[in-house]
């Protein structure tokens, strides 16, 4: 899918929850027991978004945490049922990448309830990763209604932690034995037998880590409802090769209804007969989303340099390259990647620090492609 489109809606400035906790929520819902059962039996190294991993970058994920208390919908009532009451939006909009494992009945349906819009209609984007939020953007252009859209991701402990924990278990091991020196040597001699390493999670894997959010916007199509004009927003598939960081098995590859094929390729996310890396791999998607992110901004009659553009928070290698091609760029550092809420948070970030005149936010989703919103200051008659 490849389209850009301009848009007519007045954009709130986004809501989102930023209070995180180190521990993980003991979840024990029955769509969670059947997504860990069927995760079993896949014996596939899967995460709830499928193209990121969840192993933390040595030295640079946030010491706050990745998870909520609670999940997401829990806070969606709290944070914005007071403003959403007193807008009445016609439409309630759900987007995630990956999907709320919640013991409510339904995520979107609770968040009605809680909000008291019983006379909203609510609806569901999903298995659009990352850039189910430009769809959803895209179903409130069409019906020009004001819509309420929630972007919610859930963490899960998944395999990616169970790896992690056992690493930390091995490494503590380690110390009080006073064993390093050998181990190091073995590492060594594997080294020079195989060509290869042990694998450590804390250092193989590059991207940010997934973490829970919750993320809310407000759009219209009357100027009075936003201080943001939506200017456009669009998409553009991605001829990069899906990825998967987390390893499998040893000379193994598996694919998602557990069958093996040694022949797959570019699961791990990497261009093994290239020796192409991670970081090669997200550089390389900057690079074709900068590209896009030109014609893009261009396509509204502005140059890129009146623009302020931030890059989705994916990994580090993705998003130092838009230093060297925009000249107003704005990077997180939070080091957490928030797939469908990702943009909300950042723009809500930036606002607290300066106000530009145009914000073009980008999505990536490496499985998926680029996409991108560019909003507008709306200009006040006392401006």
């Amino acid at each position: 899918m490849h389209f850009v489109r301009k848009g007519s809606l007045y954009a709130s400035v986004p809501s989102v929850h930023t209070a995180y906790t180190n521990k993980p929520l003991k979840r024990d819902s029955i769509e969670h027991r059947l997504y860990e059962e069927i995760r079993a039996q896949t014996r596939t190294a899967c995460n709830p978004v499928g193209a990121t991993n969840g192993a933390r970058p040595s030295g640079r994920a946030s010491d706050e945490g990745l998870f909520f208390e609670y999940t997401p919908v829990e806070y969606a009532g709290q944070q914005i049922g007071e403003a959403a009451r007193r807008r009445s939006p016609q439409h309630l909009i759900g987007c995630y990448a990956a999907y709320p494992l919640t013991d409510k009945i339904n995520a979107l349906l609770t968040i009605q309830k809680q909000c008291k819009l019983e006379r909203t209609m609510p609806f569901s984007i999903a298995d659009a990763g990352s850039l189910a939020l430009l769809w959803a953007i895209h179903a409130a252009e069409v019906m020009q209604h004001t819509s309420l859209l929630i972007s919610m991701e859930q963490m899960e402990t998944g395999e990616w932690q169970e790896r992690q924990q056992k690493q930390e278990r091995q490494q503590k091991q380690e110390r009080q034995q006073k064993q390093e020196r050998q181990q190091k040597q073995e590492r060594q001699q594997k080294q020079a037998v195989t060509g290869a390493d042990d694998f450590d999670i804390s250092t193989t894997a590059s991207r940010y880590p997934l973490a829970d959010a919750l993320g809310c916007l407000f759009l219209s199509p009357k100027p009075e409802d936003g201080d943001w004009l939506l200017r456009g927003y669009g998409m553009t598939d991605s001829t990069i090769k899906p990825t998967i960081i987390l390893p499998i098995a040893e000379n193994e590859r598996v694919f998602s209804g557990g069958e093996t094929d040694s022949t797959t390729q570019n699961l791990h996310g990497l261009d093994e007969e290239a020796g192409c890396s991670v970081e090669a791999v997200d550089g390389e998607m900057a690079e074709k989303s900068i590209q896009w992110l030109h014609t893009f901004i261009q396509s509204f009659d502005l140059s890129p340099n009146e623009v302020m553009v931030i890059p989705h928070q994916l990994s580090l290698a993705y998003m130092e390259p838009f230093r060297d091609h925009f000249s107003n760029v704005w990077l997180q550092t939070d080091f957490r990647n928030r797939a469908t809420a990702d943009p909300l948070y950042a723009w809500s970030a930036l606002l607290d620090e300066r106000q530009p005149e145009y914000i073009c936010l980008n999505l990536m989703d490496p499985q998926r492609g680029t996409g991108a919103m560019l909003l507008q200051k709306r200009r006040l008659a006392h401006d």
